[in-house]
């Protein structure tokens, strides 16, 4: 089954690919999978165990809507700067940035592995995106994720393999 053609462009969202694609399944009363898994092209360092450990969290309790793959952050948010028009950089969060890091949360942001979807509330619509409220992250080491956007992201990912050696 062929996307459409606003579904294929480079600026296409693949949540509307999925979308289309489910939606022909149902007119095609095709039956429809329970859950499904949407995996980026640029994470080719994970694991098979990674595909099941994540699945078997979603299949664990049904009021879980998505599993995301995540991970930690190097350095805490909030020890985040930002710089001002004078050019000097000023913490971010200045409630927070000059708390002990023991102290802070633990943080994750989405590292743009995979994600599974349960079938039906995605076509639901009852959440937006990835973000869904009963959201759960699975931690991947932060090596794991590989986002290919510039051409240091490739060296790193060759040099990772070895295959920037002559």
């Amino acid at each position: 089954m062929k996307r459409s053609l606003k579904n294929s462009s480079n600026t296409a969202h693949e949540l509307d690919a999925c979308m289309e694609y489910l939606l022909n399944l149902i007119k095609l009363k095709s039956c429809l999978p329970d859950l499904f898994c949407i995996i980026y092209p640029t994470a080719v360092l994970l694991k098979e165990k990674d595909f099941k450990n994540s699945l078997n969290i979603i299949k664990s309790d049904n009021n879980i809507e998505v599993v995301m793959g995540v991970s930690k952050y190097n350095y805490h948010p909030y020890k985040a700067l930002v710089a001002r028009k004078s050019g000097f950089l000023k913490p971010l969060f200045k409630e927070k940035y000059d708390k002990r890091s023991q102290c802070y949360p633990d943080m994750f942001a989405s590292n743009g592995t995979f994600y599974w979807h349960r079938t039906k509330r995605f076509l639901d619509k009852k959440y937006n995106g990835h973000y869904a409220k009963n959201l759960v992250g699975y931690v991947l080491n932060n090596n794991i994720p590989m986002d290919i956007d510039y051409k240091e992201d490739l060296k790193k990912l060759n040099d990772f393999f070895n295959l920037g050696k002559k």
